[in-house]
């Protein structure tokens, strides 16, 4: 029963999304429709028994798919409208597109997927993964890789001598994987899991759009 309602909840979000690829609120969700109330924790370090950090110490997923019949050119145009039609938020960013090697690679973003409150800061933890398509004929990889966690602080303001102070930092997913240790712990096995949640979200609606083809994409961009 609750694994016909994650799907059902997935194609809802597939329809929907179109701004952006997920939300954090999104990305609850289907947890709640994947593990229940499971709590975080448990299912981090169930994750990582089945999906290991790659060569680079970073979080990676990759999945061939096929598409019969279509050309390499069919397959990157479609990517490529796929790619600048979601990727084109402030947050993100399209770093290759190039055709002769069938190649594009763009950086998401997807905030506060994590919160953790202390008595003086609030971190909230944000994803920036890598989603890369490399296409030939009849053939195309989707790897989605996430090497490092992007760390918000925000200070409480206590009086005028303590004022509001905001700063950025990274965790290294290595240092932090499955979760890592003392206060981190809960953020980082939420931040886990959130992020293989995302990783299912991004390969997914991209297979759909490159087996839909570009025609389909540019019929979604004409119906406003």
């Amino acid at each position: 029963m609750r694994k016909t309602l994650f799907i059902a909840l997935f194609q809802l979000l597939c329809i929907g999304t179109k701004a952006q690829l997920v939300t954090s609120e999104e990305l609850m969700q289907l947890k709640y429709e994947a593990f229940g109330t499971e709590n975080f924790k448990t299912i981090a370090k169930r994750l990582s028994e089945h999906m290991t950090l790659d060569k680079n110490r970073a979080i990676n997923y990759s999945k061939v798919i096929e598409a019969e019949g279509k050309t390499k050119d069919e397959l990157f145009e479609t990517a490529r409208l796929w790619v600048t039609s979601k990727f084109s938020a402030s947050n993100c960013d399209i770093r290759l597109v190039d055709k002769e090697m069938g190649c594009i690679i763009a950086q998401g973003y997807v905030a506060k997927v994590a919160v953790n409150s202390t008595l003086k800061n609030i971190y909230s933890v944000n994803l920036r993964p890598v989603l890369k398509i490399d296409v030939k004929e009849g053939r195309a990889r989707i790897t989605f890789t996430l090497s490092s966690y992007s760390i918000s602080n925000e200070g409480i303001t206590s009086g005028i001598f303590n004022p509001n102070i905001h700063s950025e930092e990274e965790w290294e997913v290595a240092s932090r994987y499955p979760f890592g240790n003392g206060y981190n712990e809960k953020t980082s096995a939420m931040a886990c899991v959130m992020t293989h949640l995302c990783a299912t979200v991004f390969i997914k609606l991209t297979e759909q759009a490159l087996k839909e083809g570009a025609k389909a994409m540019r019929q979604e961009d004409e119906e406003w």
